[in-house]
């Protein structure tokens, strides 16, 4: 009975290891450069699959071409390798992840480079913060953003200490999402001009009303 839950009790450790260890962003994209001046886009995932390692699949978006990269911390970064075999002979594959700036080089018989990865910043899902008026009240907001056809999206906001919802419309422009909405509340506070960004991973904005203005700030919330 003890060996049984000693090693249940290992069984359990090591899931949770895995699960807790996973705090890097899964989907990434950037650039390569070869020393011979092309450049092209890169899309990268990472992902835990065992108690302190990850596996990076980095795609060469304009060759389909997939290489394959193992990882594991060390001290303040993560250190990454691996060589993969293609179509045009074998690629290593070198990479450091510091302070979210996945860098770093490649080597080939036929091409030799160097790559850089950042975050892609989620937009739609769940995000939390809070909202400040300009007299120093403050509170805890949540949002739900939503995709709706094209480029629209939706956030349905909830003011969670004063529990009431409204919902702003928004649109994808560029590298950012633009909020913008006249809403009412309530008939005490009357109807507040609000106006929202999303954008490097961050909903922030403002709200302008008779009775009250002020400013928001939410960050996604990581499951």
């Amino acid at each position: 009975m003890s060996r049984r839950l000693g090693f249940i009790c290992l069984i359990l450790f090591f899931c949770a290891a895995v699960h807790g260890q996973n705090s890097l962003p899964a989907e990434w994209s950037g650039t390569y450069q070869t020393v011979a001046g092309e450049t092209g886009p890169l899309t990268c995932t990472i992902s835990a699959f065992a108690a302190y390692s990850y596996k990076a699949i980095l795609v060469a978006v304009q060759y389909w071409i997939q290489f394959e990269m193992t990882g594991k911390k060390e001290a303040d970064k993560f250190v990454f390798g691996g060589t993969t075999s293609t179509d045009v002979g074998p690629f290593e594959f070198k990479g450091e992840l510091v302070d979210l700036k996945f860098t770093g080089n490649f080597k080939s018989q036929a091409y030799n480079g160097t790559f850089q990865l950042s975050p892609v910043q989620p937009v739609v899902g769940d995000w939390s913060g809070t909202f400040q008026t300009g007299s120093g009240q403050s509170g805890d907001l949540t949002a739900q953003v939503s995709a709706g056809s094209g480029d629209e999206l939706k956030a349905v906001i909830t003011v969670v200490s004063q529990g009431f919802q409204f919902e702003l419309p928004g649109k994808k422009e560029a590298d950012k999402a633009v909020f913008v909405a006249s809403v009412t509340p309530s008939t005490e506070m009357g109807t507040l001009e609000v106006k929202g960004e999303l954008a490097n991973g961050k909903f922030a904005g403002t709200f302008t009303g008779q009775t009250v203005s002020g400013t928001f700030e939410l960050t996604p919330v990581r499951r």
